[in-house]
């Protein structure tokens, strides 16, 4: 591991979101909810993006495959597609991370997508939005 993969970033609230932005591995909605969790767990994440006929289409999370487990949902049988919420919601890689804050704030969401060129490039979480405002440090991800 190089130093810069190891770097502090001084970031505040008008960063671009790509500063938090993390890769995740996309799943198609015929997945299981198993293939799903072991890709999530594959990439070290608790997120994926679940491709649709013209793209990523939705954000399937391990809270979601978790309250469908919970509902006796079989994780070898049941797809992602019948347990990701239906749409996609996404900023674009420039947005500040506040922008990205507000909206999910607005939304009710804790994972957006990340787009650039209108592909998906990465999710950011809430979880990783920590010590903002007053210029706080932002573990780097190598993606």
């Amino acid at each position: 591991m190089t130093n810069d993969e190891n770097a502090t970033h001084r970031c505040d609230l008008l960063c671009p979101v790509a500063h938090l932005m993390r890769a995740v591995p996309f799943v198609d909605p015929e997945s299981t909810l198993r293939t799903a969790a072991q890709a999530m767990v594959a990439q070290g994440d608790g997120v994926a993006v679940v491709l649709g006929p013209e793209g990523p289409a939705r954000i399937v999370t391990e809270h979601d495959i978790v309250c469908a487990l919970a509902q006796q949902a079989d994780p070898n049988t049941v797809w992602v597609a019948d347990v990701a919420p239906s749409n996609l919601i996404s900023a674009e890689l420039t947005a500040t991370i506040l922008d990205v804050i507000r909206q999910m704030a607005c939304e009710h969401v804790r994972h957006i997508a990340v787009k650039a060129n209108g592909e998906v490039v990465g999710v950011v979480v809430a979880e990783d939005i920590v010590d903002l405002p007053g210029g706080s440090s932002i573990s780097t991800r190598a993606t």
